[in-house]
């Protein structure tokens, strides 16, 4: 039976991609493909603005106003990511945001309002909703002297599927206060130049939770991160530098207890110190070609001795190659020790890499191809994770207002929180 409810579940979702597809295929052929949007050096196809199809800023004061809504339909076959009882629904998603940009010579300012409700046919429990505010803003741009301050509130939800997902809280989603607020400055020598920045993220969770007989506040998941960074750079022509980049951090969490069976076994003190220092080359090698690599050193030593100190090589690359102008190949990968909210998952040092592919199949129509692997080293546990993850988007402009994207994904995890996951959407943008 269940076989078969899958079998026609898959058939009907291939039916209704097919069908959207062609609706994206019919509706864009008064456009040509000939004329590819305006190529810029490091600068994907994705990102390229093509000005027939831009939306028009409302004027607010000394700023340019862009509200949108998105509205989604989503397909999820895995909504609990969970190798045993999964369950299937229908997600519809309302997601409007406004952008406010002030752009100058000298200055930028941007300031972005988003939302997100989210609600499942059938399972209501799992209903949920974002609210977030982004302001950043960069002064003296093109001076020699350079000044940026940015703050970030959210209130958010976990995703079932992340690592960070604390599994024990099957109930509803787990939601969480997330403040990040950073500044820094950078100063120009000649060819030299020194950039010094800080930052500090506070999260905060809310709710409770039942572990068996027992009963606890999710306060004991919230932690502090405190960080700076200091990068000497040398560019003898704008298109190439090599640079040296070090960067230290404080982790404050609460005292966590430890799960398992459903008993509390023990606590754990996430707190952590830690240190990264990498060089670094970065280069427009043609105008078509992009490249910046670092690699050097890292560690991070836990408070708690039970947790094992996690040192050796960082690394971070990141290359784009618009192959010809219309499709664009982008790479990256790095290795890093997660910043996660899971006690379970302290110390979970993060190897991944990922390949994007973008063509401007129309001058409307855009279609984006990835996959992306990531080795989950579990430092003080025999207990280690692999997950991969495909996806596809196709973005349609019909005009200045009107987007459609269709969207479907893969994910796979083994080792740690196991299972499968594939979701396929369909949306659509509104620009006002």
């Amino acid at each position: 039976m269940a076989n078969a409810k899958r079998a026609r579940i898959a058939a009907h979702t291939l039916k209704v991609s097919a069908s959207l597809a062609a609706m994206g295929a019919f509706c864009a052929v008064p456009f040509s493909a000939v004329s590819a949007q305006s190529d810029r050096q490091a600068q994907s196809v994705a990102e390229r603005n093509a000005p027939e199809f831009s939306s028009v800023p409302i004027p607010v004061g000394g700023f340019q106003m862009f509200p949108s809504i998105n509205t989604e339909l989503e397909y999820n076959d895995n909504i609990f990511a969970t190798q045993a009882n999964e369950r299937d629904d229908l997600i519809i998603s309302v997601r409007p945001n406004v952008l406010f940009v002030d752009r100058r010579a000298d200055r930028e300012t941007r300031i972005d309002l988003s939302a997100n409700v989210r609600r499942f046919v059938d399972t209501t429990s799992e209903n949920a909703e974002q609210f977030g505010l982004n302001a950043t803003t960069r002064q003296g741009l093109g001076t020699g002297f350079e000044y940026n301050l940015g703050l970030r509130l959210e209130r958010n939800f976990e995703q079932r599927r992340d690592i960070d997902s604390f599994d024990i809280a099957t109930s509803e989603p787990v939601s969480f206060t997330n403040i990040i607020a950073n500044g820094g400055v950078a100063k120009e020598f000649g060819p030299f130049r020194l950039d010094v920045n800080g930052r500090l993220r506070a999260v905060r969770f809310q709710g409770e939770i039942e572990v068996g007989a027992s009963e606890f506040d999710l306060a004991f998941r919230d932690f502090e991160t405190y960080q700076g960074t200091v990068r000497a750079s040398f560019a003898r022509t704008r298109d190439q530098q090599i640079y040296v980049q070090g960067r230290v951090d404080k982790r404050d969490a609460q005292l966590a207890p430890l799960f398992e069976e459903f008993v509390v076994v023990g606590f754990i003190d996430r707190s952590s110190d830690g240190f990264q220092l990498e060089a670094g080359y970065g280069q427009q090698i043609t105008e078509l070609l992009y490249l910046d690599v670092r690699a050097g050193y890292l560690q991070q030593d836990f408070d708690d001795p039970t947790l094992n100190t996690i040192d050796g090589l960082s690394f971070q690359a990141d290359v784009l190659w618009n192959v010809t102008p219309l499709t664009s190949v982008l790479f990256s990968a790095l290795r890093q020790v997660d910043e996660t909210l899971n006690p379970r998952f302290t110390g979970l040092l993060r190897t991944e890499a990922r390949l994007q592919v973008e063509h401007e199949l129309l001058r409307n129509l855009v279609l984006t191809g990835r996959i992306g692997y990531a080795d989950l080293n579990l430092g003080n546990s025999d207990e280690d994770g692999r997950q991969w993850n495909l996806g596809f988007l196709a973005d349609y402009r019909l005009d200045r207002k009107w987007s459609f994207l269709l969207e479907a994904q893969y994910f796979d995890r083994t080792g740690l929180n196991v299972f499968t996951q594939n979701s396929i959407s369909a949306a659509v943008r509104y620009s006002f």
